[in-house]
């Protein structure tokens, strides 16, 4: 997941436990001076928009927490994410390595009998 997904599932996530619908977060946001609509909270919620990181402290702040516990493991996530991907790339390589060595050997043990 990219860090503006994981965001998106936070916001959520905390939306729910509060039980507030999306039109609650819009309320509070305009009321901070943010230009926000139903579609905003939509669209960051999925991570079809970026927030600002004033946003993200309004948006901390509406739930009672930390800025930091809003983000806070964000960072690990994405890191275990690259990590999986470059695994899943260097097992691809692998077999793809050891797909060529069964060919070659399989032409080389085919030259072997001919020249025998």
């Amino acid at each position: 997941m990219t860090p503006k997904a994981l965001f998106g599932q936070r916001l959520k996530d905390m939306r729910k436990a509060h039980n507030w619908t999306q039109a609650d977060v819009v309320r509070h946001m305009k009321n901070a001076g943010y230009g926000w609509h139903q579609t905003t909270t939509s669209k960051t919620e999925s991570a079809v928009r970026p927030v600002s990181l004033d946003e993200a402290a309004e948006l901390a702040a509406l739930f009672g927490v930390s800025l930091s516990t809003l983000v806070d493991g964000i960072d690990r996530e994405v890191q275990a994410s690259a990590d999986s991907r470059r695994l899943d790339t260097a097992k691809h390589a692998v077999r793809d390595a050891y797909r060529a060595y069964q060919e070659a050997q399989q032409r080389y043990d085919e030259l072997s009998q001919e020249t025998s």
